[in-house]
């Protein structure tokens, strides 16, 4: 995780990143049966964090967040959520982000 610390420290998540080492060193981050999991894990990060790295939400919102980028970065990654998920659930949200390319570029790839 030291090797994310760089890139939390530039988006000003320094002090985030770090209480979410240490949540993780502590062993909130065990599996089925050996005690806190990984929602435990995500519970120690905050809004602010998701917000600043993520683009969620409705896609009207999710939309105007990515044109935000227009000019200011050669590339945007669109990866829909798969923690926690069923495979259906997976593949819809693929979908809604195929769907959200196409519109913003006016290409279907």
């Amino acid at each position: 995780m030291r090797t994310y610390a760089d890139f939390f420290a530039f988006h000003g998540l320094a002090a985030e990143h770090d209480a979410v080492v240490r949540r993780f060193r502590a062993g909130m981050h065990a599996g089925p049966g050996a005690g806190p999991g990984a929602d435990d894990l995500a519970d120690a990060v905050p809004a602010s964090m998701v917000d600043t790295l993520t683009l969620a939400g409705p896609a009207a919102e999710v939309r105007a967040r990515v044109l935000a980028y227009e000019g200011l970065a050669d590339t945007v990654k669109l990866t829909p959520p798969t923690h926690g998920l069923s495979a259906p659930e997976i593949r819809a949200a693929q979908h809604r982000v195929i769907a959200l390319i196409a519109e913003l570029t006016g290409e279907w790839s």
